[in-house]
């Protein structure tokens, strides 16, 4: 068995991205992104169990450092107003992207055949969506416990 490297891991989730947005999940074959990467099936059964496991790598790999920056913003000491502009202009641009749509509207195609649509929303939506109730319940609880520099917090 040939050893797994990062950089090959990598040109698959490459390959399969560009092929996944251009002809779609249904009309993408693993046999056609072996051949695009110049391998052979079972190269890539070396690094994912299935096409199903490929496209959440490539989801996940497409949203990560996007997301990442914009949920980095809710983590700001500016005010909220401005903090929530920053962060929604930025999620915005991120999510509105050609490729990102793309993989979003496969996720939502696929859920009713696979847990592709689960997936997407676990790693996804439901992440996110906790990330900003845990900014806006920090947002309150500093609202109703104000600190005051040499009084102890009120419990």
């Amino acid at each position: 068995m040939r050893v797994k490297s990062e950089k090959r891991r990598q040109v698959i989730l490459d390959t399969a991205r560009k092929l996944f947005t251009t002809k779609g999940f249904s009309e993408t074959s693993m046999s056609e992104i072996a051949k695009q990467v110049g391998g052979s099936k079972a190269t890539l059964y070396n690094y994912f169990k299935s096409k199903e496991e490929i496209f959440a790598a490539v989801m996940e790999s497409s949203a990560t450092k996007g997301v990442a920056d914009a949920f980095h913003d809710l983590s700001s000491e500016q005010p909220v107003a401005e903090t929530l502009l920053l962060f929604g202009t930025r999620y915005l641009q991120f999510i509105l992207q050609p490729e990102i749509l793309a993989i979003h509207k496969m996720a939502l195609v696929e859920a009713e055949r696979s847990e592709i649509g689960r997936y997407f929303y676990e790693q996804g939506p439901k992440r996110g969506w906790l990330n900003i109730q845990h900014f806006l319940d920090k947002q309150v609880e500093s609202l109703l416990n104000p600190v005051i520099p040499g009084l102890p917090p009120y419990s």
